[in-house]
């Protein structure tokens, strides 16, 4: 009789057991729902900051392709700048051996 009654008390524990795993079970899934929609949001922010991203990096292409061009017309500047200067130098030397009576 007694072996009879713990028989019938597994299966309501059994029960007992389940029930409380699908509980958790539920609960589980809430989470992992909200986590996914969390990912969405989160993906969905990174292609904003991928697209910004490559809108800045245009514009910063743009840019240095700008200074670049500016660079070159100063190292033609500084080409003549160099030229200047040798002249400069030629007549004052010229000047100074007049004023020596070397010429």
């Amino acid at each position: 009789m007694a072996v009879a009654v713990k028989e019938m008390e597994k299966p309501v524990q059994d029960q007992e057991r389940i029930a409380r795993l699908e509980v958790n079970v539920a609960h589980i899934q809430a989470d992992v729902t909200e986590i996914k929609a969390d990912v969405r949001k989160i993906n969905e922010k990174i292609d904003a900051l991928k697209d910004a991203f490559s809108d800045l990096k245009m514009q910063l292409e743009a840019r240095f392709a700008q200074i670049e061009t500016r660079f070159a017309k100063l190292d033609a500047s500084r080409a003549l700048d160099k030229v200047w200067h040798l002249l400069m130098s030629a007549g004052l030397l010229v000047v100074i051996a007049r004023a020596f009576k070397w010429i």
